[in-house]
């Protein structure tokens, strides 16, 4: 039959049953939230004392020119349009504001001299962090040797070239956009990000000119909607029964008001705890079923019948995922016109480093690229935000707040002078970097989000192995997701769509119907090519090692003296 249930209505989940409905095939999906998106989402934040909204997205994103399976999507939705091309991304040191350095379209030959002497870091350590690139870039690396052996660190600390302040912009770097430290992350991985990127290195990134939803979840759900795909929200699906014959043949869910949006509990616990007091529904599985959530969940479903089916998807609890905190901070104009009085204008509209951050902090300033957007919005995102993970994240700033319990006359509070709360924490962080008064917080629109059983898959030394396919060995059960293996591999916006074609087309041979499902591959310049560089500039490498060395002699000898 060519019936399809999808479970999991995020990006992968999403692009399978647009290529699959239009093939003809019905499809269904369960999602256990009350909107669409999964990691990629923009929620509605309702103010509690007063009739403003603002949607959120979870982190900001960056779109890259290789997305191209996302691209034609955005196309074929009529979304095209809604991302403006960017170059910059700002670094910030503690006690620095306004002054900012700035790296310009990274990556490209015609920008090396203005970013080598950015003073991002002095000139000859940023040569040599370029030169390490280029290093990367010229060795191969085979899966099956590299996947599991080295890091990024590891690849880079053993280089005789190497400096500490060289090797730092590595970790500034992977913290913001790989949410991982460079000593945890995948050289292979990493050079796979870089070799798609050095093809197309203009512009550095995309961005929307709104939220997600409105410029590109929104279009999409609409298409399904045309095409004829089911989305039922608010359903958990619970378990899933693989009967004699090896097919998955029922999946269970319950009606679930608790969103998961940014509670302190996992899908397994609110199983648990929650969901056996609550009426299971059956579904009869007459087709097929694609798995398209974290790998986390993931995890739940596989019992001893799963697992004795296809022991493979049991190495999916070997994953590691990381909680990226996000937080909305709106200004308001007392904060704006602190800003004039230092006769700084506004804010950039490119994503900004908070260089030495303690929680690997960034962030965009959503106002200068969301035209329904006036006063100062930051979007700050923590990529290392397990320090505050035992701390409390008031439910008054969580999109999961009670407000029955919360009287509305009451008046939220902040500290961040005084830290308590993970709230107070990230703020306190944030003022060493762009001073604030509490007054200048618009308290109302003020969230956190802790994104709690949507943590982002990292891209970890030795996951690869465990990474499942997108094709399992029971008949009818089929993955997407970023953390599935594919071309791709950089846990990116990219890699899920990529993941969701490949489970439609396994689908499509699976069942004999319809049209192959296309899937680009982005280019990539062979190793080969990037080696007559690495020999070129030797001679220029050793050389700013050697004056490095002679700044650390002379430094040493000043701390003598």
């Amino acid at each position: 039959m060519n019936d399809v249930t999808i479970i999991g209505a995020g990006v992968a989940g999403m692009t399978a049953a647009l290529r699959l409905a239009e093939r003809g095939y019905k499809v269904t999906i369960y999602e256990q939230s009350p909107f669409v998106g999964g990691k990629y989402r923009a929620t509605k934040w309702q103010a509690r004392n007063s009739d403003k909204f603002a949607y959120h997205e979870h982190s900001y994103h960056m779109y890259l020119n290789w997305y191209h399976n996302f691209w034609d999507i955005a196309e074929e939705i009529g979304a095209g349009g809604n991302f403006e091309p960017w170059t910059k991304v700002r670094f910030l040191g503690k006690g620095d504001f306004p002054r900012m350095t700035e790296l310009d379209n990274f990556g490209s030959l015609t920008t090396v001299f203005k970013n080598l002497f950015s003073g991002v870091i002095p000139p000859q350590h940023m040569f040599l962090y370029m030169y390490s690139i280029i290093d990367l870039l010229s060795t191969p690396m085979h899966r099956d040797r590299f996947r599991d052996l080295i890091s990024v660190n590891g690849f880079v600390s053993t280089k005789p070239y190497s400096t500490d302040i060289s090797a730092s912009m590595y970790d500034r770097y992977l913290a913001k956009t790989f949410a991982v430290a460079s000593y945890r992350t995948s050289a292979k991985t990493f050079q796979t990000f870089l070799e798609y990127g050095a093809f197309e290195p203009t512009p550095l990134y995309y961005l929307t000119n709104g939220n997600s939803f409105s410029k590109f979840l929104q279009p999409l759900e609409t298409k399904l909607d045309e095409k004829g795909v089911t989305i039922i929200k608010n359903a958990t699906v619970t378990d899933i029964r693989i009967g004699e014959s090896g097919r998955v043949e029922r999946m269970s869910y319950v009606d679930s008001p608790h969103d998961f949006f940014s509670a302190d509990i996992t899908l397994q616990e609110w199983i648990d705890q929650d969901a056996g007091s609550t009426p299971r529904k059956h579904v009869e599985i007459k087709g097929s079923l694609i798995f398209a959530i974290p790998p986390g969940n993931l995890s739940t479903f596989i019992g001893s019948d799963v697992y004795r089916e296809n022991p493979q998807l049991g190495e999916a609890s070997k994953l590691r995922s990381e909680p990226m905190t996000s937080l909305h901070l709106h200004f308001n104009k007392k904060f704006q016109d602190r800003l004039h009085k230092m006769k700084v204008k506004h804010l950039p509209p490119e994503p900004v480093i908070l260089v030495d951050s303690e929680y690997k902090m960034s962030f965009i300033d959503n106002s200068r690229t969301w035209a329904d957007t006036d006063l100062p919005y930051l979007n700050v995102v923590a990529s290392d935000s397990r320090p505050l993970d035992e701390l409390d994240a008031p439910k008054i700033f969580t999109h999961d707040r009670d407000d029955t319990n919360n009287k509305r006359h009451s008046k939220p509070e902040i500290n961040p002078g005084n830290p308590r709360t993970a709230v107070d924490f990230v703020l306190h962080e944030l003022r060493d970097y762009i001073y604030f008064e509490t007054d200048e917080v618009d308290i109302e629109l003020l969230e956190i989000d802790r994104n709690v059983g949507r943590e982002l898959f990292i891209n970890e030394v030795g996951t690869w192995p465990s990474r499942p396919e997108t094709c399992s060995r029971i008949e009818n059960l089929f993955l997407a997701g970023d953390f599935c293996k594919t071309p791709i591999d950089v846990v990116s916006l990219e890699a899920a769509t990529v993941s969701g074609l490949q489970a439609a087309e396994e689908i499509r041979k699976y069942h004999g119907h319809g049209p192959r499902v296309r899937i680009k591959t982005p280019k990539k310049y062979p190793h080969a090519l990037y080696w007559p560089w690495k020999l070129m500039l030797a001679p220029y490498a050793a050389a700013a090692r050697m004056w490095a060395y002679m700044d650390e002699i002379n430094e040493q000898i000043k701390r003598d003296d």
